[in-house]
């Protein structure tokens, strides 16, 4: 497992307390999140802002160019990153291994 993978686990533990093995790569993003907070507060735009904030308060992915240029479009319905797979592919050049 690469570090971005295993700074990815704790940014998802977290950000909707789901713990890892619990999802996998075809996991939604926004299913993560309804699972712990049903309907509120919503993942648009609730839960992006608090992943994404996340994401750059986490040591390795804040120091990262790739991870500081995520924004709400990369997660709203039709954008790049919709689950776990796809987060994982965007971030793995943070972790230089």
């Amino acid at each position: 497992m690469s570090r971005a993978e295993i700074e990815l686990e704790r940014v998802i533990d977290t950000w909707c307390e789901a713990e890892a093995g619990t999802y996998d790569s075809q996991n939604g993003l926004e299913e993560l999140w309804v699972r712990k907070h049903q309907i509120s507060p919503p993942y648009n735009p609730r839960g992006i802002i608090k992943l994404i904030s996340t994401i750059r308060d986490n040591e390795l992915f804040g120091r990262c160019d790739t991870a500081r240029r995520i924004g709400r479009g990369h997660f709203v319905t039709g954008g790049a990153i919709q689950k776990v797979g796809d987060l994982n592919d965007f971030l793995g050049g943070c972790g230089g291994d």
